[in-house]
C-alpha cells in the first residue's frame, strides 16, 4: 500500500512538474503604461486574464482594451501579446501557405478639452497595431480627430501576414497594441486572432492554448471524384 502511494505521488509530480514546464515555455504577456514621470511594467503568463487596462484570451484568440489620457502630456499603454504557434491534422512533409490576420475594432477619441495653461485645446487619441512573425511586420495606425473636425472617430482595420510552414512546425506570432490619448480622452479597442486560407482537415493549436476549428472539408461532384481515382 505504502508502495502504491509513493508511485501515485511521483507520477503526480511528474505530471504538474510537465505542465509547469510547459507553462514556463511560453512567452509572456506583456502590459506597460505611462503618463508623465509615471511607468509600470507587468507580465503573465497566463493564458486568459486581465492586465493593466485589457483583458485577452489567447485561446478563443480575442483582446479587448483601453485608454484614457492624464496630464497635459497624455498616456499610452501597451499590450504584447505573443504565442507560439503549430497547424496540426496534416502530413509534416508539404510546407502549407496561409495568413494570419488579427482585426482590431474600436473609437479613437477626441474632443476640446480646457487645459490649465493652455485653455480650450483640442486633443485627440492614437492606436497603433502590429502583427509580428520573426522578420515579418504588418502594422496600421489610427488617429483622431481627423483633420477640420475635433471629433471622435471608429475604426475597423485589418492586419494579415502570409506565412508558410510545414504542419508540426512551430512559428512565433505577436501582436502588439499601443493605445495613447490626451488628457481626458478615451480609446478603446477589442481584437481578433484567426489564420484564414488553411486546407481541408488542418487547424492551428498554440503554446497558450489557442485551438482553432479544423477545416471542414470540401465537398466534391461525382466527376471530381472519379478524376481522383484515375
Amino acid at each position: 500500500m505504502r508502495r502504491k502511494l509513493i508511485l501515485l505521488v511521483v507520477v503526480l509530480l511528474l505530471v504538474f512538474g510537465a505542465r509547469a514546464a510547459a507553462a514556463q515555455d511560453c512567452p509572456l504577456i506583456g502590459y506597460s503604461a505611462g503618463a508623465g514621470s509615471f511607468y509600470v511594467e507587468e507580465t503573465s503568463s497566463s493564458a486568459s486574464g486581465n492586465i493593466g487596462s485589457f483583458h485577452y484570451d489567447l485561446v478563443g484568440g480575442t483582446f479587448s482594451g483601453g485608454h484614457q489620457g492624464s496630464g497635459e502630456g497624455g498616456a499610452f499603454a501597451r499590450l504584447g501579446l505573443p504565442d507560439h504557434y503549430t497547424i496540426v491534422g496534416l502530413p509534416s512533409t508539404v510546407p502549407v501557405t496561409f495568413r494570419a490576420r488579427v482585426r482590431f475594432v474600436g473609437v479613437a477619441g477626441a474632443d476640446v478639452v480646457d487645459l490649465p495653461f493652455h485653455g480650450p485645446v483640442c486633443l485627440g487619441s492614437s492606436g497603433l497595431f502590429m502583427l509580428m512573425s520573426e522578420t515579418l511586420l504588418d502594422e496600421v495606425e489610427v488617429r483622431a480627430p481627423e483633420e477640420g473636425s475635433c471629433d471622435p472617430r471608429s475604426f475597423d482595420t485589418t492586419l494579415e501576414l502570409e506565412l508558410t510552414k510545414l504542419p508540426g512546425e512551430e512559428f512565433p506570432l505577436r501582436v502588439v497594441t499601443h493605445l495613447s490619448a490626451g488628457h481626458q480622452i478615451q480609446i478603446t479597442v477589442e481584437g481578433t486572432i484567426t489564420f484564414v486560407d488553411l486546407p481541408s482537415g488542418a487547424t492551428i493549436r498554440s503554446c497558450h492554448g489557442y485551438a482553432g476549428v479544423p477545416v471542414a472539408a470540401s465537398l466534391r461532384s461525382w466527376g471530381e471524384l472519379k478524376a481522383s481515382y484515375r
